[in-house]
């Protein structure tokens, strides 16, 4: 029998364990006022990311420029993670775009995490930070005023 210490994983051959910070770029979302809501581009809100795919008909829609769509802009494969919720196991849920017909942006109270190789599988790592024990992590490093909050940290 393979004894390892607890904290590692035995994995297949080729496979190897990474910081997310070493496979892609994160980034925080756009803000903006009352007004700027209710017309305009298709965005991800904090309640979207819950469902178990993001619905792209469904989302609302915001007041954004061709530069905001531009730096805040969604690619197919970007992972988006709560970072601020009223509950603990809300705070750093995440979700992946798929793809939309027209531009869609995110929110700032998510992290776009976005991944750098084209081997990346979104999804497949989408389903790994859902579970349990990297849920568990995320917890841990939340920090909890009114909210709780992740960094991208």
């Amino acid at each position: 029998m393979n004894s390892m210490p607890n904290n590692q994983t035995e994995l297949p051959d080729g496979w190897s364990i990474s910081r997310l910070g070493e496979l892609g770029e994160f980034a925080n979302g756009l803000n903006k006022g009352k007004r700027d809501f209710g017309f305009g581009t298709r965005f991800v809100n904090i309640s979207d990311v819950y469902l178990p795919r993001l619905e792209v008909e469904t989302l609302g829609r915001m007041n954004a420029n061709p530069q905001e769509i531009e730096q805040y802009g969604l690619r197919r494969g970007d992972i988006l993670i709560d970072r601020s919720s009223v509950k603990l196991d809300g705070v750093g849920y995440p979700t992946v775009f798929e793809n939309a017909d027209e531009p869609v942006v995110f929110c700032g109270f998510i992290i776009c995490f976005r991944p750098r190789k084209d081997s990346i599988r979104s999804r497949f790592l989408c389903e790994q930070m859902r579970h349990e024990n990297f849920r568990l992590k995320v917890f841990r490093v939340a920090t909890k005023s009114a909210n709780v909050n992740v960094s991208q940290e």
